[in-house]
């Protein structure tokens, strides 16, 4: 049975619209031509007919060939229309949610600028620490290691913390030489009121969603939460910290 594929390419972001009875040999081709960043996206059945009918619908963001800008009516129409029963052999299939992933992190932006809004914490590496410090004492190479910040990024803002009372240092109890940070009262009292004032300006953002849209976006969330906790305790995920 011939099948329309829809291959990605992720070196310049076009998408390639073709018909093949053999995909798995068809894809290992294009592999060997184009390299290991091309990835399936899915097929849908109607051979030759329905492909011309696909390259008809996006012809006006045809690059060349079978070749297609990835816009998003594409996308639209690929996650819409076609399906992927197993992954091919030697075919990639998280290139393009890493791509989104990545491109996602602009926009988030604005949650540091709600942070910085929310108050009494003006800083979200001070909300950062402070949620660190809810659970242990650290000292001062942990909080940078776990901040990905250097030593003296987070010398300064421990400082600041400290000014405003909301952090202490103590002498740890089996190394009298080991100075450890603990949050006191006041700090623990001005990050959970930052979350609060936090959590209501998100909430006027998710608010013209639906009850559905929302199960499912705090669904992702759980399952992003849980992919990147476990990556933060991986090492070769992980960046080389500044000196």
């Amino acid at each position: 049975m011939q099948l329309v594929y829809f291959i990605y390419n992720s070196h310049n972001d076009l998408v390639k619209i073709g018909t093949s009875e053999k995909l798995t040999n068809r894809f290992k081709l294009l592999k060997g031509r184009y390299g290991p960043q091309i990835e399936l996206l899915g097929v849908c059945e109607g051979g030759r007919k329905r492909e011309s009918e696909i390259h008809r619908q996006f012809s006006a963001y045809r690059e060349f060939g079978e070749w297609f800008k990835f816009v998003p009516q594409l996308q639209e129409f690929i996650r819409d229309n076609t399906y992927v029963n197993k992954p091919l052999e030697g075919c990639k299939t998280s290139g393009l949610l890493a791509k989104k992933i990545v491109e996602t992190i602009p926009a988030m932006s604005i949650i540091d600028a709600i942070l910085r809004k929310a108050k009494p914490l003006e800083n979200s590496l001070h909300f950062y620490v402070l949620g660190m410090l809810e659970h242990h004492s650290m000292n001062i190479s942990e909080i940078a290691g776990k901040s990905f910040v250097s030593l003296v990024t987070i010398s300064h803002s421990v400082d600041l913390m400290e000014r405003q009372g909301w952090i202490t240092r103590l002498r740890s109890q089996e190394d009298r030489r080991a100075v450890l940070i603990e949050i006191t009262p006041s700090g623990l009292d001005a990050r959970q009121q930052t979350e609060r004032n936090a959590t209501e300006f998100i909430n006027e953002i998710f608010e013209p969603f639906s009850q559905s849209q929302k199960q499912v976006l705090s669904k992702t969330l759980d399952l992003l939460h849980d992919v990147f906790s476990k990556a933060n305790k991986d090492l070769k995920y992980l960046p080389h910290q500044p000196d």
